[in-house]
C-alpha cells in the first residue's frame, strides 16, 4: 500500500463534497457561537439581577430621603437659615479683630527681666 491516495471521484463530485464539508464545518462554528452566546447570556443573569437590586435600593432610598426633606417644616428651615446667617457674620466678623497670635506677639515684644510667662488665656473683644 502506497503513501499516495487517489481520489477516483469524478470532478463534479469532489466539488460538492468539499462544499458538504464546508458547510458541515460552518454549521458547527455557527452552533458553537450560538452556544457560547448562550453560555454568556446566562453567566450574565446574576449580574443583572444585583444591579436590578441596587436600583431599586437606591430608588427606595431616595423616597425615603424626599420624604423626610418635604416634612421639615418651614419654621425649623428657618432657624437653620438663621443660626447659619449668625455663624458666617461671626466668622466675617473675625477677619477684622486682632488675633491671638498678634496679641501674643505684643506681649512677648514687651521687656521682661525677671518675669516668667507660665500660661496665656486669650479672650477676644467683642
Amino acid at each position: 500500500m502506497t503513501a499516495d491516495l487517489t481520489n477516483l471521484l469524478p470532478r463534479d463530485r469532489r466539488r460538492a463534497l468539499g462544499r458538504d464539508y464546508l458547510f458541515r464545518v460552518f454549521v458547527v462554528v455557527f452552533w458553537l457561537l450560538t452556544a457560547l452566546a448562550v453560555i454568556h447570556g446566562l453567566l450574565l443573569l446574576p449580574s443583572y439581577f444585583y444591579v436590578n437590586q441596587q436600583t431599586q435600593a437606591r430608588q427606595s432610598q431616595l423616597a425615603t430621603l424626599e420624604l423626610e426633606a418635604s416634612g421639615a417644616s418651614q419654621q425649623e428651615l428657618k432657624n437653620r437659615i438663621k443660626t447659619l446667617e449668625n455663624r458666617a457674620t461671626l466668622l466675617a466678623g473675625l477677619g477684622t479683630k486682632a488675633t491671638a497670635s498678634s496679641a501674643l506677639r505684643g506681649v512677648l515684644a514687651a521687656p521682661r527681666p525677671g518675669v516668667k510667662l507660665h500660661g496665656f488665656t486669650y479672650t477676644p473683644p467683642p
